[in-house]
Order: C-alpha cells, then sequence, then structure tokens
C-alpha cells in the first residue's frame, strides 16, 4: 500500500506513526504542512507591496501567496509519482479547494484523523465535505457528525514502570503553558496542600514567563521527551492530566500512563466510560479539583493485557490502513 501522512510533527507525535507504517511493509511518505505554509516576504519592498495591496483589494496578500506556495509545492511534489492508496491528513485547515483537488487526483481514498475537537478547532469544519472518511478522538463530534471514534495511542516500546517503595513525588505533570488551563493548575496545587507536586510548564517565549508566579510551578523553555520524561513519572506515584474546557477526546498522557501501570488524574469525564478505567487507577477530579485521600496510595489493579493492547501504536496503524483496503 503506498500512504501519503500530511501533518505537523509536533512534539513527535506524527513520527512513530510514519516509522509503524514503514515498519509494516508499506511505503509511505510524509508532507509536513507547517512548512507548506512557511510564507515569507522576499525583501522590504514586497512587504511594503502586500500592505497596498491588503488595502485597496480587501484580501490578504499574505494569504493569497501562501496559498500559491501550497498549489506550487504541491504540483511539484505529486509530479511523476504513482497515485497514493490512502492520503491521512490531521489538521486540514491550511488547504483550499484547488490543493484538494490535488489530493484527490492523485490519492484513492482521503481519511481525516482529528486530533482536536470541532468546537476547539472550527475551521476543520469547513474541510470535512473534502474527506472519504473522518475519524475523531473526540466523543462528542463522533456522535453529533457520525465520525468514526478513535483515540490517541501509546508506543509499542513503552514498559511497565516497577513500583517503587520510596517515592519523589505525589503528582507529576508537564505541559506547555496557556492562559486557559493556568489557573486549573494553580487551583490544583492549592486545593491539595498535602499532595508533594511537581509541575512543569515549558513557555515558548520568554513573555508568557510574567503569568506564571505560584512558586510551586517550575517554568522550562525545552520540552520534556522520552526519556527524561520517562524519569520524572517513575518517581512519581500520579501524573495529572489537565485538559482544555472543550476536550472530550483523551490526551496521549491518558494511553501513555495505561502502558506504564502508572496512576491518572483527570479532567476528563468520559474516561469512566473507556474500557481500561479502573476506580483505583484513575480519579477524574470533582468540580473543587480535590483529590480524595485514598487514591494516591492505593494498590494499582491491573488491566489485562488483552485491553491494553487494543490502544498500542501497532493496533492504531492497523485500524488505519483497513481503511485503505478494497479500493
Amino acid at each position: 500500500m503506498r500512504v501519503l501522512v500530511v501533518s505537523t510533527d509536533w512534539s513527535g507525535l506524527v513520527s512513530p506513526i510514519v516509522d509503524e507504517i514503514r515498519q509494516q511493509g508499506h511505503i509511505v511518505e510524509y508532507l509536513d504542512h507547517s512548512i507548506l505554509a512557511d510564507f515569507s516576504y522576499f525583501n522590504y519592498f514586497d512587504r511594503i507591496q502586500s500592505k497596498i495591496f491588503n488595502v485597496f483589494s480587501g484580501e490578504k496578500y499574505k494569504h493569497l501567496r501562501t496559498e500559491e506556495q501550497i498549489e506550487s509545492t504541491l504540483r511539484g511534489f505529486f509530479y511523476g509519482k504513482d497515485v497514493y492508496d490512502l492520503a491521512v491528513f490531521t489538521n486540514p485547515d491550511i488547504f483550499n479547494e484547488r490543493h484538494f483537488k490535488l489530493f484527490k487526483n492523485n490519492s484513492r481514498k482521503l481519511v481525516l484523523n482529528l486530533w482536536d475537537s470541532l468546537e476547539r478547532m472550527p475551521k476543520n469544519r469547513s474541510k470535512l465535505h473534502f474527506f472519504d472518511v473522518i475519524r475523531s478522538f473526540d466523543p462528542v463530534d463522533c456522535k453529533n457528525m457520525g465520525f468514526i471514534p478513535t483515540t490517541n495511542y501509546f508506543h509499542i516500546q513503552e514498559q511497565v514502570m516497577p513500583q517503587r517503595e520510596m517515592y519523589d513525588y505525589d503528582v507529576f505533570s508537564v505541559m506547555t503553558f496557556c492562559k486557559e488551563r493556568y489557573p486549573l493548575v494553580e487551583k490544583f496545587i492549592d486545593v491539595n496542600p498535602d499532595l508533594k507536586c511537581k509541575i512543569l510548564l515549558y513557555i515558548d517565549n520568554e513573555r508568557k514567563r510574567k503569568y506564571i508566579r505560584h512558586p510551586k510551578v517550575q517554568i522550562i523553555t525545552k520540552p520534556v521527551l522520552k526519556g527524561d520524561l520517562r524519569e520524572f513519572i517513575s518517581k512519581s506515584k500520579s501524573v495529572l492530566d489537565l485538559g482544555y474546557e472543550t476536550q472530550n477526546g483523551f490526551s496521549f498522557r491518558v494511553f501513555e500512563t495505561l502502558a506504564w501501570n502508572k496512576k491518572l488524574i483527570t479532567t476528563n469525564k468520559h474516561v469512566i466510560d473507556a474500557d481500561f478505567y479502573r476506580e483505583s487507577n484513575i480519579y477524574c477530579l470533582p468540580k473543587n479539583y480535590k483529590v480524595a485521600d485514598f487514591f494516591i496510595d492505593s494498590p494499582y489493579t491491573h488491566v489485562p493485557a488483552d485491553v491494553k493492547n487494543q490502544y498500542r501504536l501497532d493496533e492504531w496503524v492497523n485500524r488505519l490502513l483497513n481503511l485503505g483496503k478494497g479500493l
């Protein structure tokens, strides 16, 4: 099978999918659409010209030029290549009708895999009609729009973390700073003063530092990934997962903790309907954000392998590729 993946590899979440498709014996190519849309002015006069164009045309010069740039790049990319059996997208909002015509002319089936709700990414709504199949991790969107339900995944190489006699923290969390979620972080810490928390907030711009004032929150300027992340979490009794207000689907952290046999504290109420949910393993925060005393130190309940393995990356890819069979 020939597969095209069109996405951005933020935090390294897409490259494992590409690697697994290749590992399963298929031909796969990856198009990073953040590079496709990476616009820059030619020079100072081009910038001035754009301002004049914006005033007199009522349109955005930068947007038009970016769309032309994407179309030109796609034509060059597809030239002389065989048709793809499957083209998989995760966030299609940068593409217009001309772009999708190129994708359709060079792909037998277009699949959209949504990792955000339509409420959080409303621009995606206007692109839905271009796709043959739509999968979503958001259960509300699946119910309302008839999408095929899917989830995030955990990597095949993720291993169970051994139990320790002593832990450095009761709760660990690392997340990207945003104004929407930061008050929730402070609320959690303040409502649970007896819990030893290790909270890391990543900022990509020093200007955001001024918003983070809680003494128990540590600011970091580089993402914590892979081995470093595992080391932090192995020293903690549980992991905190604070979602966005509009998020109904399960974050990657839900499945990583499942793979690690690590306790999870989450704001996502939908998790209680999951087949892997166990009351002693996953704690859904009430509105007051108070963690019940029993949870942190109670034993972890074993989840059968046949339940866990449904969420491994290889099974995730199998279900994706099955959409392209029988073409």
